[in-house]
């Protein structure tokens, strides 16, 4: 289902790393949600779809900028005002 060879599925497991694992004796026995989820954890998506989901998010990490160097230059102009009733 990983793809994942059982060495590998060992070094990981030895690195504490991977999928969540539980061991009974000697057995070792995954979860299928654990599985699930590190195989979601581990899709890749294709570029056009990326560019897609991720326009979104720009659109609004762009708005939360603007957001910003409003407040910044709001703080700015006081800070110009302060200075110039103070004469610093």
């Amino acid at each position: 289902m990983t793809g994942l060879t059982v060495q590998s599925l060992r070094n990981n497991r030895c690195q504490c790393k991977g999928i969540p694992y539980s061991k009974i004796g000697s057995s070792i026995r995954y979860k299928v949600e654990d599985v699930i989820a590190f195989m979601e954890g581990h899709r890749i998506i294709p570029m056009q779809e990326e560019k897609k989901l991720n326009f979104s998010g720009l659109l609004s990490k762009a708005a939360d900028l603007i957001g910003i160097i409003f407040k910044t230059v709001s703080i700015l102009k006081v800070c110009l005002d302060i200075f110039k009733h103070y004469q610093l």
